[in-house]
């Protein structure tokens, strides 16, 4: 077999991150920078504008490695699931428009996901940023498992394609879509784990609604009752 014929490596997966935006324009160029210098050889970023009435949509078109997609406001669910689907790489990351990667998060994770096939989302810790004058909020208490704030988000996951050719982010939840999307992948059977290290930043600044009030607790609550209705 000549090297033309072999599989392709599959550290360098095209790794397409869907970076959803509404009104983000103070935090976007960051976050997209972040994206761009990751070391991982193949990176596509689509931008999902949610009915921004700021200047989100044109800072991501002044990223000649962003795609953007401009779509009237209808909230985070829907956007997420109308980045997968306009990405094509076999792996799918996302990054919310506040926060940032570190250089490696992606080569990291896919590197990962290479040498466990039987694991299809590999989540990873990630650190926590305050922005000047903001306080920590009584909701963002310590991670019971690592001990830092907030060790472990469903969003720092990469994943890999089959997981959205058979789920979706809900649409009908303002917050805790990412949450419930995990809840679906472990009881469709996709295996799940987290890597011990930080390999993204979480912005807390005071004005989106999750730093505002917290995780949607209720919806959460929610999730984990039906996924127990659907055990029985």
């Amino acid at each position: 077999m000549t090297a033309t014929d072999a599989d392709p490596d599959p550290s360098a997966a095209l790794v397409s991150v869907v970076v959803p935006v509404y009104d983000g324009e103070r935090y976007l160029a960051q976050c997209l920078d972040s994206l761009v210098a990751q070391d991982h050889p193949a990176i596509e970023i689509v931008v999902v504008d949610d009915g921004s009435a700021d200047r989100s949509a044109t800072i991501a078109d002044s990223y000649p490695e962003a795609r953007v997609l401009r779509r009237p406001h209808e909230g985070l669910g829907a956007t997420r699931n109308a980045g997968v689907a306009a990405a094509t790489g076999e792996l799918v990351g996302f990054c919310d428009a506040d926060d940032w990667w570190k250089p490696h998060k992606a080569s990291t994770q896919v590197a990962y996901l290479a040498a466990h096939p039987d694991v299809d989302i590999a989540l990873c810790r990630q650190d926590t940023h305050f922005e000047p004058g903001t306080d920590r909020p009584d909701w963002l208490i310590p991670d019971q498992r690592y001990g830092d704030l907030d060790g472990v988000s469903a969003t720092s996951g990469l994943f890999r394609r089959a997981v959205f050719e058979q789920l979706q982010y809900r649409t009908d939840m303002a917050t805790g879509s990412d949450f419930n999307l995990l809840v679906q992948a472990r009881a469709a059977g996709f295996g799940i784990e987290v890597l011990d290290e930080s390999l993204r930043v979480r912005r807390i600044h005071g004005a989106s609604m999750s730093d505002r009030e917290g995780p949607a607790f209720d919806q959460m609550f929610q999730t984990v009752r039906e996924h127990l209705r659907q055990q029985r």
